[in-house]
């Protein structure tokens, strides 16, 4: 019997149980401060890219408002924390509203700075919001996944989640009833971000992806086409 090998996998092994130990300890305590469970995707690590340099990432954090589960049957009352993300340091209050709507995973802080419409935000003074889909990341809706409470998971009610976090945003920040609102998505949340602007006309102006590129003045200060 070789008792170095056996030895060796124990040690191994012991290693691993403490990091998963310790991976959950460090979770619990977050969730502690939050006062609720959230579920995590610890998958992968938390998209944090920026593409203008001058940003400042430690000024931007995850926030949480209460949302309906059910935006469409006024006797259940139940609400969950969703997370969202906003990059303020271009908005001057004058400047359009980006909302990125994001689709089927966890939201990264790159949705607010590290993709293609920041530059635009840049150079239009706007605000850029971002709210994570629910049930993905760390923004779930029921305690388990079970049939019954995935009746909660579809596009109607995610669409329905955006145009609350439209007005909830519109009073935290006063936004002016005059400015405009533009929504990017991309593949599945490019087409809700499409039904959006469809089913809310009133509440956003212009639709796109967020890798639009536009040679047409569409995104030109202070003219905006519908």
């Amino acid at each position: 019997m070789n008792t170095n090998n056996n030895n060796t996998n124990n040690n191994v092994a012991s290693n691993r149980a403490g990091d998963v130990f310790q991976h959950k300890e460090e979770i619990n305590s977050i969730d502690a401060k939050r006062g609720f469970n959230a579920h995590r995707d610890l998958r992968r690590p938390l998209r944090t890219q920026k593409i203008d340099s001058g940003l400042d990432l430690s000024a931007i954090n995850y926030q949480w408002f209460t949302q309906n589960v059910d935006h469409f049957n006024i006797v259940n009352t139940d609400t969950f924390q969703q997370r969202y993300l906003i990059n303020d340091q271009y908005y001057d209050g004058t400047g359009p509203v980006f909302i990125m709507i994001n689709g089927e995973g966890p939201m990264g802080l790159d949705t607010v700075t590290g993709l293609q419409f920041v530059v635009w935000a840049k150079q239009l003074n706007a605000l850029i919001v971002s709210l994570e889909h629910r049930y993905y990341g760390a923004s779930f809706v029921t305690s388990d996944l079970s049939l019954d409470n995935l009746q909660f998971l579809n596009s109607q009610q995610a669409l329905a989640d955006n145009a609350v976090f439209r007005e909830f945003i519109a009073q935290k920040y006063n936004i002016p009833s005059t400015t405009k609102w533009v929504s990017f998505g991309g593949s599945y949340s490019g087409a809700l971000t499409s039904w959006f602007r469809i089913k809310y006309p009133h509440l956003v102006d212009i639709n796109g992806p967020y890798n639009l590129v536009t040679h047409s003045g569409i995104l030109e200060k202070g003219s905006f086409c519908r």
